[in-house]
């Protein structure tokens, strides 16, 4: 599969637009990004609920430069020092480097037979990426009446989506942020089956509660996917919310570790 993908990459057209290059050295994986975005917008344009602006797509194409530099970064470093202590004309630049060597099939194929494991690798994350933004954008589409209805968003146009690093180990799958309109709302790829049973568990322990109630999250869960409440992260501003705020934060511990929970650093509370 991965062979085939890169196959598919290979037959792009290798040329980069003049004033597209700078001297980054993510621009060496030009032609897995455009694959990627090619493949996500082939999907996105057919559908009917909801609209992309063109600054999410610039967005993706950023996520998918620097998940895939992450894996190739050593050995671009590598292999442009490399160039660069061999050329006796003096200045050698990124910029330089990526055109001679990226812009031309045969330095491409050449370079990707000396690494075949990291031609393999790139192949393996963009398919997972790729499939995991196109996934999630279809399940936001096929649902959006129900999503749109619970946060009350009155737009069909997403804004920005943010997502985290998936890894290939989970198949690219990542939390994501989306902002439809002026609302953002989180989206989980799987079924957040944990975080429903806690949110039950607080709403009956809300019951028991006269003083400082524990917020519960608006999500909802789909047989594939969660989309949850986006909570922002604010600074109190006066002694009171101070005092809410370690009122709560003294609930919670109490909540959760008669859960028996674990893993509760700063991001995940």
């Amino acid at each position: 599969n991965w062979f085939k993908t890169f196959n598919e990459i290979m037959n792009m057209d290798m040329s980069i637009p003049a004033d597209y290059i700078n001297s980054d050295l993510r621009l060496c994986l030009t032609n897995f990004v455009k694959w990627g975005i090619g493949r996500i917008y082939t999907v996105t344009e057919q559908f009917d609920n909801i609209t992309i602006d063109t600054g999410v797509y610039r967005e993706i194409e950023k996520y998918l430069y620097d998940s895939l530099f992450s894996l190739a970064a050593k050995v671009l470093v590598y292999k442009f020092n490399k160039e660069k202590n061999n050329n006796k004309e003096g200045r050698y630049t990124i910029k330089r480097f990526i055109i001679e060597k990226f812009t031309n099939y045969k330095e491409v194929e050449n370079f990707y037979c000396d690494y075949p494991v990291l031609a393999r690798r790139l192949s393996t994350k963009i398919d997972y990426i790729s499939n995991n933004i196109i996934r999630m954008l279809e399940n936001i589409n096929d649902n959006f009446e129900v999503i749109s209805d619970i946060y009350k968003l009155g737009t069909t146009k997403i804004t920005s989506v943010n997502c985290g690093k998936g890894d290939t180990h989970n198949k690219g799958n990542s939390v994501c942020i989306l902002r439809i309109g002026n609302t953002e709302i989180v989206y989980k790829p799987y079924r957040d089956e944990l975080g429903k049973r806690y949110n039950q568990f607080i709403e009956t322990y809300n019951k028991y509660v006269d003083y400082q109630k524990i917020y519960v999250q608006k999500n909802v869960y789909f047989k594939d996917f969660t989309v949850c409440e986006y909570i922002h992260n604010k600074q109190c501003e006066d002694k009171y919310e101070i005092h809410n705020y370690y009122n709560r934060i003294g609930q919670m511990l109490y909540i959760l570790n008669i859960c028996g929970s674990n893993d509760m650093h700063c991001e995940n509370i």
